[in-house]
């Protein structure tokens, strides 16, 4: 933990050298990591390198949301094993136990995640039947990176916490969005996934139209995409979460679940959102500036619309987009 809470990344993490060539002869010459020959290569954040041919970095879709969040992680690991070893060294000199001292459960604690923020972005991804919900949330999956290092903006003071899970809301589940029941409705499979939005101080006005109309652009415009797959994005504050991500049933969580379903339809997205943390920011929770969102309707078909409210509000589709 000590090594890498200190590991200067991009330097590579590597159990042997790069193997450039194939092992055996017959086997078919495959593109290795190599960040001098392959730019996309050098601009990986965090590469950890396979150890067999052909070389990968297994991490390469790590941004610097997830790489802040594990050096957050490690730091506080590493103070918290510095603090259950000194304690236990000032019991066997024969001195008293300090005050406060960490103890091993400190370091498997889980964080309160949707209560340590004041923003979130909900992105829901709907879908009328299971096979086609497998389909859209594959490529849901595979493109939401693109809404979390367009969200990261240092420039404008905004850092943003993706969470590890995803959520299925049960109620909509079972009776469909439009009051359906299984496959009856539009939207009778609907998952979650938040993203946590921290502010600089003294930032008063956001606007985040430019990312979250890119990331719906591209969605959008999927040329397999079949009525009911639907996607929204909702801005809500701490207050206005929805009551099914503070239920501790883990089965509300289908991150692994969905693996199990269809291991084909998940992409190396969730590797990277695993890794990403519920977390501290940068900015006080009760400062909370307002936010300007936008629908990004490019690429839609059959006149469904993807949009993102302004304001928190209950669950429901939106359909027009927004006023600039």
């Amino acid at each position: 933990m000590r090594t890498f809470s200190r590991w200067k990344w991009p330097k590579p993490v590597m159990l042997g050298p790069i193997a450039s060539s194939p092992p055996v002869p017959g086997v078919a010459p495959l593109s290795v990591w190599n960040p001098r020959a392959n730019p996309r290569d050098a601009a990986q954040l965090m590469p950890i390198i396979t150890p067999c041919y052909p070389s990968m970095n297994s991490s390469y879709n790590v941004g610097q949301p997830q790489l802040r969040r594990i050096q957050q992680e490690l730091c506080r690991g590493e103070q918290i094993v510095n603090g259950i070893a000194a304690a236990g060294s000032g019991e066997r000199g024969g001195g008293r136990k300090q005050r406060n001292a960490y103890e091993w459960e400190d370091l498997f604690a889980g964080k309160d995640f949707f209560r340590q923020h004041g923003h979130y972005l909900q992105v829901n991804i709907m879908a009328r039947n299971a096979e086609d919900f497998r389909t859209w949330f594959g490529l849901c999956e595979s493109r939401l990176r693109i809404l979390i290092a367009g969200l990261e903006s240092p420039e404008y003071g905004v850092q943003c916490y993706p969470f590890a899970k995803f959520f299925r809301e049960k109620t909509l589940q079972a009776q469909g969005a439009d009051g359906g029941g299984e496959d009856g409705g539009p939207h009778s499979h609907v998952t979650s996934f938040f993203v946590a939005l921290r502010f600089a101080y003294g930032v008063e006005n956001v606007d985040l139209r430019s990312c979250t109309e890119e990331f719906l652009y591209k969605v959008n415009a999927w040329d397999d995409r079949k009525w009911g797959m639907d996607l929204t994005i909702e801005h809500r504050t701490r207050e206005h979460l929805p009551p099914f991500v503070f239920e501790e049933d883990d089965d509300d969580c289908s991150g692994s679940e969905m693996r199990k379903t269809d291991r084909k339809t998940t992409t190396a997205t969730v590797q990277a959102l695993r890794a990403a943390a519920e977390a501290e920011g940068t900015k006080a929770e009760d400062d909370r500036p307002d936010l300007s969102c936008a629908s990004g309707d490019g690429g839609n078909k059959s006149g469904h619309a993807s949009s993102l409210p302004t304001n928190p509000s209950p669950h429901k589709r939106a359909r027009k987009n927004l006023p600039g």
